[in-house]
């Protein structure tokens, strides 16, 4: 090697040193930060460490376990015999490696296993909600009709048993692989002739291996069985007529043929040549082919000819169990007549219907409408903007008056907004709610505004009016600094809550400023010991932050209570695990939405209170009265066996609604139905009120659910609904 390309390396190996460190430094960095957060900004230190523990127990186990697997096969490997190897010129590069092999065979075995288990390891970390879930999970009480299991096996065991099984079959393969390339390059696999020469020990060593592939493949056909009550290539989703009769057997004799052809692969290790490995592996493959593929596509075919009666027994399960996961098996469907009316004559109206006329909206509530008006009548400052505009009720007068609300947050896009101080230090957070009556005008035809939220007024006092966390909010600001914060028009305030992060030693701040790539947290001299990092500031984003098992609602709402702005967001527990459960219909839902992603079981057990000023959160578990499904009773905290397994993992995150009135009494009159979820069982139960698998499956009495002149559902193509079936009549 010449002087000059020994530089080249050795410049090559500082600079990938450096950058190699200074990415370690940085994700040291984010973990700091992040247990920080989780510790001084959210008090959730116990949910930080159960899920660090998690990862941290399952990324290290199962790299132990592959990397030692990996080290006592590659130490197999080179103590094996060899054939004389005579390598030609053209080889020169494989004779230098084979060379290396030899001289560093210690230090290779042990730095090849090493990667490759940690690799593999922290794949296996990714899984750690799978693990909580089957570690945590109990029995649900209901069985699935096809193989009579109770529904903890689908909701809990089966998905980590199949991520279990995959990972060890991968890490087989690769281990198998990295095994046979050692054997090539020490010279006990030849190819110098036209069939491959081995050794005795080679044929012996990756026989083993091959059979141990095959009782996982063996494995994985039996657990296969149980994932086909969620299929999804039927009519409807489930095991259908085809999968009962075809493919569950099929998977059956495969895994009796997996066993077969690894008992084969171990009997062959003491017959001369590779005819019985070879012949097993065929028939493997074949009798895949065939069971698992020919006979159901015909099978399928000749079921299309008397598709209604072979399907029926599996619609009808499809049907239950779609209502039950969709929690729809409450809902009351209430026939409505109309009475013909003379002309002329007089009506009179109830209380209730009085009532009713006198708070419908006049003003329209969408939040592309309602912004603009906001925007336009009330923004005043701008750097200030709506996000947003909710419906809620409040007691004004001692009459309850149906109100829009909506967030004076800030923009951070504003255009007076330019410099790191204004971003960073001075136009730190919104400021104040306004809220208008949706039933009245004033004397000119404009809303009618009860609060503008700069000024306090009787029927809606703010003694917290600023807004540093919510629904737009994303940057981060640094408060209690030596700058004065913008507070509104022509006033400034200084942040004195107990949110964020204390930058109290310059330790913190380098961090910091590794963290967000930022240089003026360290240079920055209005930064004081007593200054406070807020940053994680979306609501939504700071809920998913400690709580990622749950999927969240698209439309957090704010609510006035006692002089504070809390904000309120719904949190759902799904899966695609419920048997025979139809996948939710989500094209009405918003890209952004928690619930736009596959799924065929939802709940909505907890809500999420943050506090716009100081950023306190709290999770608490809340059924109202009559929500529970029929067939999920309530056991425990929750009748949802999955939020129970949730609560079991993180014990001290949940409160309960006992707890959610002593904190905030009278809150819970502010909840609402949410949003999404509202939209997807609207989907879901403009069919599944049909409970006639017949006429489930002529799809005629399909209702049609309501929507605006711009909502372009597509619904083609959904359970129980041809491609291109026009709208069904409403009955």
């Amino acid at each position: 090697m010449s002087p000059s390309s020994r530089r080249q390396g050795f410049v090559g190996a500082i600079v990938l040193f450096i950058v190699v460190a200074l990415a370690s430094v940085r994700a040291v960095a984010s973990v700091y930060t992040d247990y920080l957060w989780f510790s001084e900004d959210v008090g959730y230190t116990s949910v930080w460490r159960t899920v660090w523990s998690t990862k941290v127990s399952l990324g290290a186990g199962f790299s132990l376990i592959l990397g030692l697997a990996l080290w006592i096969n590659l130490w197999i490997a080179q103590r094996s015999e060899r054939f004389p190897v005579a390598y030609s010129p053209e080889q020169a590069g494989l004779a230098q490696i084979s060379d290396l092999l030899e001289q560093h065979r210690r230090l290779i075995q042990i730095a090849v296993s090493a990667v490759v288990g940690l690799l593999g390891g922290s794949a296996f970390a990714g899984r750690w909600q799978d693990w909580l879930l089957f570690r945590n999970g109990t029995n649900v009480g209901i069985k699935d009709p096809q193989f009579h299991k109770d529904l903890s096996l689908y909701l809990f065991r089966l998905p980590f048993f199949s991520a279990l099984t995959s990972w060890l079959f991968a890490a087989s393969f690769f281990v198998l692989l990295i095994t046979v390339g050692f054997y090539v390059l020490n010279g006990a696999v030849r190819f110098d002739v036209r069939v491959p020469r081995t050794t005795q020990q080679v044929k012996i060593h990756v026989s083993l291996l091959l059979a141990l592939l095959a009782l996982l493949r063996g494995v994985h056909y039996w657990i296969g069985r149980y994932e086909l009550s969620l299929s999804r290539a039927g009519f409807v989703d489930g095991a259908g007529y085809t999968d009962v009769k075809a493919r569950v057997p099929a998977l059956m004799l495969l895994s009796f043929v997996s066993a077969t052809v690894a008992l084969l692969l171990v009997v062959g290790i003491r017959r001369p040549g590779w005819a019985i490995p070879v012949v097993a592996v065929v028939i493997w493959l074949a009798v895949s082919l065939v069971a698992g593929t020919v006979y159901p596509s015909i099978l399928q075919a000749l079921v299309k000819s008397n598709q209604l009666e072979r399907e029926r027994p599996y619609i009808k399960r499809n049907i239950d169990a779609t209502t039950t996961a969709m929690g729809l098996d409450n809902v009351t469907s209430i026939p409505l007549t109309l009475e013909s009316q003379t002309v002329g004559r007089t009506v009179q109206l109830s209380t209730a219907e009085q009532t009713t006329l006198q708070n419908l909206r006049i003003w329209e509530p969408s939040a592309d409408i309602a912004r603009q008006a906001f925007t336009k009548l009330q923004q005043s400052i701008d750097v200030y903007g709506f996000r947003d505009v909710d419906i809620d009720r409040y007691r004004i007068d001692g009459k309850v008056v149906p109100v829009a609300v909506a967030v004076r947050e800030i923009d951070e896009g504003s255009k007076n907004i330019s410099s790191w101080i204004q971003r960073r230090l001075v136009n730190t957070h919104g400021k104040g709610v306004v809220v208008t009556s949706v039933n009245s005008a004033d004397s000119k035809g404009a809303p009618e505004f009860l609060s503008d939220g700069l000024v306090t007024n009787k029927a809606f006092p703010i003694t917290k009016p600023q807004v540093y966390f919510g629904e737009g909010t994303n940057g981060y600001v640094v408060v209690g600094t030596k700058t004065p914060e913008v507070d509104g028009k022509d006033a400034t305030t200084s942040y004195n809550g107990n949110g964020g992060v204390k930058l109290s030693n310059p330790l913190r701040r380098f961090v910091f400023a590794l963290r967000f790539a930022d240089p003026n947290m360290l240079i920055s001299s209005q930064i004081q010991t007593k200054s406070r990092l807020l940053y994680i500031r979306n609501i939504r984003q700071r809920a998913e932050k400690v709580a990622p098992f749950f999927d969240y609602d698209n439309d957090p709402y704010p609510v006035v209570f006692r002089g504070r702005i809390l904000w309120v967001l719904d949190a759902y527990t799904t899966t695609s695990h419920f048997p025979y459960g139809q996948t939710a219909i989500t094209e009405s839902l918003n890209s952004d939405s928690g619930l736009a992603h596959h799924f065929n079981y939802v709940r909505n057990p907890a809500k999420v209170v943050v506090d716009a000023y100081d950023g306190t959160m709290r999770f608490f578990l809340y059924e109202p009265k009559g929500s529970a499904s029929s067939k999920l009773p309530k056991r425990g905290v929750s009748s949802d066996p999955i939020m129970r397994a949730i609560a079991a993992s993180y014990p001290s995150l949940f409160k309960t609604e006992k707890e959610l009135d002593r904190l905030y009494p009278g809150l819970r009159d502010h909840f609402r139905y949410p949003e999404d979820l509202f939209r997807v069982q609207a989907q879901m139960i403009s069919r599944y009120q049909v409970k006639d698998p017949e006429v489930f499956f002529q799809g005629s009495a399909r209702w049609d659910v309501a929507r605006a002149p711009d909502d372009r559902l597509q619904l083609d193509g959904v359970a129980g609904t041809p491609p291109g079936t026009p709208p069904g009549t409403p009955t």
